[in-house]
């Protein structure tokens, strides 16, 4: 078995976490440790805000920026505001899922992720998002089946393979926001 370097593995679920749905974005998205580049990000996003309060697309971008900062209770209303408009956005809901893991309330990152995948079964984000949730909450025998279940489906998957691997080896349970 490969060893896999645990802050290698915390960077790659935090990069498909912040990243999963956000490739074409004007401005790219950043990890938590990018403190003055997501600071000014947050300002911009709110400037655009002001010019047009009707963009999901940049409070998508503002709550995101938010819950980096952990700015989780801010970031949390921002999300709402959109689903309020898109119920269905499975992106926004995602993202409100990672939020509520980074602040620690797992209970609402699983139940938000679950209603994601009701909207979505199918999508991988989603499902890392769950899985990530069952890890970060210490239930690594529950995180291992989701991430096994999404190895089957996505093979290739490395970051997949690496959470397998390293929950596999115990390396990984309860994480603390310090990655």
């Amino acid at each position: 078995m490969r060893t896999i370097n645990l802050a290698a593995l915390l960077s790659l679920l935090l990069a498909a976490a912040g990243c999963a749905h956000h490739d074409n974005h004007e401005v790219p998205t950043s990890s938590p440790a990018d403190g003055s580049d997501v600071v000014a990000r947050t300002a911009l996003y709110r400037q655009k805000l002001v010019a047009d309060p009707s963009d999901a697309t940049t409070r998508l971008q503002y709550a995101e920026a938010l819950s980096r900062q952990g700015k989780y209770h801010a970031a949390e209303q921002q999300f709402t505001t959109i689903l309020m408009q898109q119920p269905d956005n499975v992106d926004v809901m995602t993202a409100l899922g990672y939020t509520y893991v980074w602040s620690y309330r797992y209970d609402l990152a699983e139940k938000q992720f679950k209603q994601a995948l009701d909207s979505a079964p199918h999508d991988v984000s989603v499902r890392k998002g769950l899985a990530f949730t069952y890890l970060c909450s210490g239930r690594s025998s529950e995180a291992l089946a989701a991430f096994r279940s999404l190895h089957k489906m996505h093979p290739e998957d490395l970051e997949i393979l690496a959470a397998i691997e390293s929950t596999e080896a115990g390396l990984v349970g309860r994480v603390s926001q310090d990655w």
